[in-house]
């Protein structure tokens, strides 16, 4: 049988001095493989800033919580559905609904109705998601879009805030507000009212309009507390075109049927229109500036008018108004009297 030979030459003697040699050479490999082991992932990078998400319809902006973390820029192609100076209000709607942009940083002339943007902006909140820091360019001209018609109901959610809306009402009186010229319709629906607001106005007043039901065409637009909390609405109309009579008020208002005051805002099955009511009765008071008291034998009732001063306690007139909720008992709003030229002394009730 052949013999293994080692050759001597393969496996070195190990003196101590090469022992000591070849512990430092493997401590210094062990520590070499931790710090490859350690840097032998992904190297790291410098974080960068991330780039702000666009959103390209307003629908998407509506959909953003306040409590949403993030900067959102906005590039949207819309329809200006309304403008005054007062705040300055400025609304813009696409194809998916309107918002609300906010010019208080801008110094660019602010757009019109009907004018189409190309605007961009980053997102704000408040009551309602809107667009800061706008900046836009003219890109032509359209109609108004096609608006969606809600109830007082409908509109009193605070759903919709910035839509271009129609809502339908009795129109009971108007006020100019000097700020903005500001012509302002107080306007009764069956189960509450609102006001509508047109800017710029100049003309006389519409009184051709009082009693008669419209149908209002504008930015259904939210009044809010500092918490953000809804308390009411009102409709921005951009101009008296925006507007639909759908039935005229009669020729002689007048003329309407007296009724009893005990039969104002008495039950009925039915949610009727809130027309002016007609009653005679004998004045028991009156306040100059403000309204006035009267009775007709089947109950009392207050009358607000500023046109009280020719009146005296103790005549008989006939009262046309709006009937509507008072503090204890119903109440008669944007009252005119006509004198029936009989007077009467008061009847005086005692009481303990």
């Amino acid at each position: 049988m052949g013999r293994l030979v080692l050759d001597r030459r393969l496996k070195p003697e190990l003196t101590p001095a090469r022992a000591s040699a070849f512990s430092c050479v493997l401590r210094r490999l062990k520590i070499g493989i931790v710090v490859l082991a350690l840097s032998g992932g992904p190297h790291p990078t410098i974080a960068e800033t991330p780039r702000p998400v666009e959103f390209t319809s307003v629908q998407q902006v509506r959909h953003l919580k306040s409590s949403t973390s993030g900067v959102f820029s906005v590039h949207l192609h819309g329809v200006v559905t309304y403008y005054d100076t007062v705040a300055p209000n400025l609304f813009v709607q696409d194809s998916t609904g309107g918002i609300w942009i906010d010019l208080h940083n801008s110094t660019t002339k602010p757009p019109s109705p009907g004018e189409v943007l190309d605007l961009y902006g980053t997102v704000g909140f408040g009551f309602s998601p809107y667009i800061q820091n706008p900046r836009w360019s003219v890109t032509g001209k359209s109609s108004a879009p096609k608006p969606r018609l809600i109830s007082y109901d409908d509109a009193a959610t605070g759903t919709f805030d910035g839509q271009w809306v129609q809502l339908d009402g009795v129109v009971r009186s108007f006020v100019q507000q000097v700020e903005g010229n500001v012509l302002l319709i107080d306007v009764a629906t069956p189960t509450g009212a609102f006001k509508v607001r047109v800017p710029a106005y100049q003309g006389p007043f519409p009184v051709q309009l009082v009693d008669a039901k419209v149908r209002f065409s504008g930015v259904c637009r939210a009044s809010f507390n500092g918490r953000n909390q809804f308390i009411s609405f009102h409709v921005l109309m951009p101009s008296l075109q925006n507007i639909q009579v759908l039935n005229a008020p009669p020729a002689d208002p007048f003329a309407v049927p007296v009724i009893p005051i005990a039969d104002v805002r008495r039950f009925s099955v039915s949610l009727p229109d809130e027309h002016r009511v007609r009653i005679v009765g004998t004045v028991t008071a009156r306040f100059p500036q403000q309204g006035l008291y009267m009775t007709d034998g089947s109950d009392g009732l207050y009358a607000e008018s500023q046109d009280v001063g020719w009146i005296q306690e103790g005549d008989q007139v006939t009262v046309i108004g709006f009937p509507a909720s008072g503090s204890f008992s119903p109440v008669l709003k944007s009252a005119s009297f006509r004198a029936t030229g009989r007077h009467f002394l008061p009847t005086i009730t005692p009481i303990t």
